[in-house]
């Protein structure tokens, strides 16, 4: 069975290496190293970490000490704040489906994907990157 929710790969690596950065909030991090932490596409992440500083999320620094941090506590940067920053902005009321059979009008699975949906954008919105402090410690990321 296919999953009914589905987050983009982008979305996903935003998610993940900022959960990464946010258990050593005072540590830059190379795009390197978090895409071997992931076992991700370095340039795919380098795309996504780029989207993300864009956004004000992160800041970079060039150079071999360099790489990125958070831009703010991660108490202060919620999951919706990193997923909006890839996918851009959330709507408020959108079919989960791919391609809407129903053209809006009595959808045959009544009210449930918009409670859905509701109760996804709830959930990012109410989490904190503050909330992942000890996700890092899963993964080996060296020093840089």
């Amino acid at each position: 069975m296919k999953q009914l929710l589905r987050v983009s790969e982008a979305a996903g690596l935003a998610l993940h290496a900022m959960a990464l950065l946010a258990g050593k909030e005072d540590q830059w991090r190379s795009t390197r190293r978090l895409a071997e932490a992931l076992q991700v596409s370095e340039r795919n992440l380098a795309r996504v970490m780029w989207q993300l500083k864009k956004s004000g999320l992160l800041e970079s620094v060039m150079g071999p000490r360099g790489g990125y941090q958070l831009a703010k506590p991660g108490a202060r940067i919620s999951l919706l704040d990193i997923y909006e920053a890839t996918e851009g902005r959330f709507p408020a009321h959108a079919c989960m489906l791919k391609k809407r059979a129903c053209a809006g009008k009595n959808c045959i699975l009544g009210d449930y994907l918009e409670m859905a949906n509701h109760q996804f954008r709830q959930y990012l919105a109410g989490t904190k990157l503050a909330d992942f402090k000890d996700f890092h410690k899963a993964f080996n990321l060296g020093r840089a």
